[in-house]
């Protein structure tokens, strides 16, 4: 999928977009992604019950992230997102 959607946005001039964790950060950058800033996407409530805070610390919260971005075309020596 990211392959087909790579080669759409490639084809249509179009830059394209994820977000990652460390998990999926490697094969991204290897089609061309590069960082351009990183999160931390946590969950909260008001009042947690025990279910909430178990499944809080499975899923690893905070969890780290990055925003990711490949230019128009796939290729260029830019490193940032354009800003239009």
């Amino acid at each position: 999928m990211l392959e087909w959607e790579t080669k759409k946005a490639d084809d249509m001039g179009l830059e394209s977009f994820v977000e990652s964790t460390e998990d999926g950060r490697g094969l991204y950058e290897a089609h061309g992604f590069k960082v351009f800033d990183d999160f931390y996407c946590d969950a909260s409530a008001k009042e947690p019950d025990e279910e909430f805070t178990k499944m809080k610390k499975e899923l690893g919260c905070p969890i780290h992230g990055w925003y990711m971005w490949t230019p128009k075309g796939g290729k260029s020596e830019e490193s940032k997102p354009s800003q239009s």
